[in-house]
């Protein structure tokens, strides 16, 4: 569905594939055949999303092209946050997230601080970092 890569503050060469499958098995027989995959140089991990705002779609994106977006790893601070801050979050990502054209956010599954993904269409950097600045899981 996309793909890229991420900033590690880390600086560590990671990307991002979002597949749709219905298992992980399935993303990491995809990268079986990747040489750097192969030769140990990159691992695959493959973590499921539950869908909680929006949808992934490509309509309108030419195929043929290259279209710069935005995906953000949603980290929290407090992975044993109450449920009412994850509604909370969710309230705000249904009222402010069309301001920064977030098009989809799903809750990953995956190690405990990290809370979901999202992905905005466009790369204004500054407006969507503020925006998450205000998210109140993140």
């Amino acid at each position: 569905m996309t793909a890229g890569p991420l900033q590690d503050k880390t600086q560590v060469k990671r990307g991002i594939v979002v597949f749709c499958v219905k298992t992980s098995e399935e993303v990491i027989a995809a990268f079986g055949a990747d040489p750097y995959v192969q030769k140990g140089f990159m691992k695959a991990e493959a973590f499921a999303v539950t869908p909680e705002f929006g949808k992934l779609n490509t309509s309108g994106i030419d195929p043929t092209g290259i279209v710069e977006n935005r995906i953000a790893i949603l980290e929290s601070a407090s992975p044993n946050a109450p449920p009412e801050v994850h509604d909370q979050h969710l309230a705000y990502l249904q009222k402010e997230g069309p301001k920064v054209e977030l098009a989809f956010y799903g809750k990953l599954s995956g190690p405990q601080s990290i809370r979901g993904i999202a992905l905005f269409r466009g790369k204004d950097d500054s407006a969507i970092t503020a925006w998450l600045e205000q998210a109140p899981l993140v």
